[in-house]
């Protein structure tokens, strides 16, 4: 029962994980077989033998699920790209990578027969193992690496060099990094991209500006790795704060419901705009693009401003009070309150005098609505 409860891992991350191991142990062999030194017929027979038996073994632990075998490999390579693996091995990439450990061993029995480790075509097209990972030659795809969000962001500065376009790059690049980790760029799907903006869409507005770092690193505040204080932390102040002002105007049973939300559209905390998430989707876009340049195959696609939307309207809460506050100032219906204060102030009930205009004046009620003269 134990395996039912192995977590499941993306097929992303998978992919970008046996990739990266792929590469690995391929380079490795090319290397060798290039520059190893000779060996005579029996050592040959010797490690022949020892890989088949191997091969045998890979496939008894596959039906086993038993991945003792690979586990140390794929998680240096997962480490190395930066994806985290559960305690307990995912079947999702275990299974896998017994079959690419299988097939590996597969092309190191043949160079050991004196087949080229590219069968034949190494430099100039693609072996079938290699095609199921990338569209590159062998040749590239042995000597690439994995396009990180840091390699993107350095990219995007020198495609766009201009000062504003940089505080954009910077701006989009920082976040992006706080959230996902310097991951590669090929596992940001769409629907991680979908939960990226809308964990972006509940930052507040004035997100980093509202304090000095003194604060939060009284006794280094100049030192970036000391600062402790992350976006993170900003949202879950925010939310905190609106949670028990949301509380408060719940109880308040004199007053409809109308009434309760345009109370809250002036005490919540406002929230990036749209148009806000909208340029930082454009600026994901150019990451993309940066990465792109640097031959990283399998560039996921931006969200569109239709799929950003919708993304961030269905992650609202069915709560009736629910308002999303941004600035400019949402225009709410008027509550009792302040049109009673509105329609009896001295715009409509008169002044007291021409130089008294704020006191409100002593008058009949023809006159109410004559306002100043």
């Amino acid at each position: 029962m134990s395996g039912l409860n192995q977590q499941t891992m993306s097929a992303e991350n998978v992919q970008v994980v046996l990739k990266e191991l792929l590469r690995n142990e391929l380079a490795r062999i090319v290397r060798e077989q290039d520059n190893g030194p000779a060996q005579d017929d029996n050592d040959v027979d010797i490690l022949i033998s020892k890989f088949d038996k191997q091969r045998v073994d890979f496939k008894e632990n596959a039906r086993k699920r038993d991945y003792t075998h690979v586990e140390a490999g794929v998680r240096r390579t997962a480490t190395s790209v930066g994806i985290n693996l559960p305690s307990d091995l995912p079947h999702a990439i275990g299974r896998r990578a017994l079959v690419l450990a299988r097939d590996l061993l597969e092309i190191e029995v043949k160079t050991l027969d004196g087949e080229d480790a590219g069968r034949g075509r190494r430099w100039t097209g693609k072996t079938p193992l290699v095609a199921q990972y990338s569209e590159q030659t062998v040749e590239k795809f042995v000597t690439s690496k994995s396009v990180f969000l840091s390699d993107a962001w350095s990219e995007a500065l020198n495609l766009h060099p201009s000062k504003d376009m940089k505080g954009n790059i910077d701006a989009i690049s920082k976040i992006a990094i706080v959230y996902f980790g310097d991951i590669p760029v090929e596992t940001i799907t769409k629907e991680k991209q979908k939960d990226f903006f809308v964990w972006m869409s509940r930052l507040p507005k004035n997100h980093g500006k509202r304090h000095g770092k003194n604060r939060y690193c009284r006794k280094d505040p100049k030192h970036p790795e000391k600062y402790q204080r992350t976006k993170h932390d900003e949202i879950a102040e925010a939310d905190a704060v609106d949670a028990a002002i949301i509380d408060e105007v719940r109880f308040k049973n004199n007053i409809s419901n109308v009434e309760k939300r345009a109370l809250l559209s002036e005490r919540l905390t406002p929230r990036l705009t749209l148009s806000t998430l909208r340029r930082n989707r454009d600026g994901l876009n150019r990451l993309f693009k940066a990465a792109e340049e640097l031959e990283c195959t399998d560039i996921p696609k931006a969200l569109t401003y239709k799929a950003l939307e919708a993304a961030v309207k269905a992650a609202a809460p069915d709560d009736p009070l629910y308002v999303r506050v941004t600035k400019p100032k949402i225009r709410m219906p008027w509550s009792e309150e302040p049109l009673s204060a509105f329609l009896t102030s001295p715009l409509y009930t008169g002044c007291f005098s021409e130089h008294r205009r704020w006191h409100l004046a002593t008058i009949s009620f023809e006159t109410l609505f004559t306002g100043c003269r």
